[in-house]
């Protein structure tokens, strides 16, 4: 129990830095889990999800919920619910490892303001068993204002198996993302800008801790200003860096990694504090 309320502190605490800010006021996550951050505290709300890692949420700007995503009844896809906890006509059977660290995510469209981009990290049953990357469209203008999937499980890359870290990063312009991914048994980080809901550029950059397999669970976080990244690897990786919004560049790589944790510890869960000074890591 000590150990669970620890791990649970620090989620919190992940959760609260992103208090306020609209889009990522209400979190859904775990077996059927939810929170909501107000001005006036927190609070609880239930959600239809069965996600033991992956799962994603976005509200609009005044930190009303839209819909979110993650696992279902099925272990190797993910589905999406609007903010009536209804599944999305054609959000079942997204292409999602739910057991990823960050297995999927949501980003709003930049040509409507109707439409979220769903990018995951999954594989086709019976083709391949690497983790590839997909993206999918949900149009929540459609089917009354519940929402239709309109583009489904495309493939953006089938040639890495992808580690279980990805996020996304506004860009210094205000308007385009980045987004961004790391592959296993590699220092290979992969950034592609999103401009106009389409990927227009993807880098490959050689950079920080060679990461195994035993890395590849565990999160890869942004603090509040997008300019540094840190990853965390399950063997005992940790790496801090700065992050160019402009460039879509790392640098000033620092290694904080510790090798060989003792018995079954881990390194999995990590925030970066509001004034940059403490970084955390459970």
């Amino acid at each position: 129990m000590q150990k669970f309320l620890i791990y649970l502190f620090v989620f919190l605490f992940s959760l609260n830095v992103t208090s306020g800010q609209g889009r990522n006021a209400t979190w859904c996550f775990g077996d059927s889990a939810g929170i909501k951050f107000t001005s006036g505290g927190i609070a609880g709300n239930i959600s239809m999800l069965q996600s033991h890692e992956a799962s994603a949420s976005i509200s609009d700007t005044f930190g009303n919920l839209i819909l979110y995503t993650g696992g279902s009844e099925q272990p190797i896809y993910a589905a999406a619910w609007n903010n009536q906890n209804q599944i999305i006509v054609g959000s079942d059977s997204i292409f999602c490892d739910i057991s990823t660290t960050q297995g999927i995510l949501i980003l709003p469209s930049a040509i409507s303001n109707s439409k979220f981009l769903i990018i995951s990290r999954g594989f086709i049953p019976n083709v391949s068993f690497d983790r590839w990357l997909f993206n999918s469209i949900i149009d929540m203008s459609i089917n009354n204002g519940n929402g239709e999937m309109i583009l489904k499980n495309i493939i953006i890359d089938s040639l890495h198996f992808y580690s279980e870290k990805m996020i996304a990063i506004k860009h210094g312009n205000g308007q385009d993302w980045w987004l961004i991914n790391h592959v296993n048994n590699s220092d290979v980080f992969i950034i592609r800008l999103i401009q106009n809901d389409t990927i227009v550029t993807t880098n490959y950059q050689n950079v920080g801790s060679y990461l195994n397999l035993l890395d590849g669970p565990g999160q890869m976080v942004v603090n509040l200003g997008g300019n540094k990244i840190s990853i965390v690897g399950q063997a005992g990786t940790i790496n801090l860096f700065d992050f160019d919004r402009c460039a879509g560049v790392l640098s000033n790589y620092i290694d904080l990694s510790d090798y060989p944790l003792p018995g079954f510890d881990r390194y999995y869960g990590a925030s970066i504090s509001i004034n940059n000074i403490f970084y955390y890591s459970t």
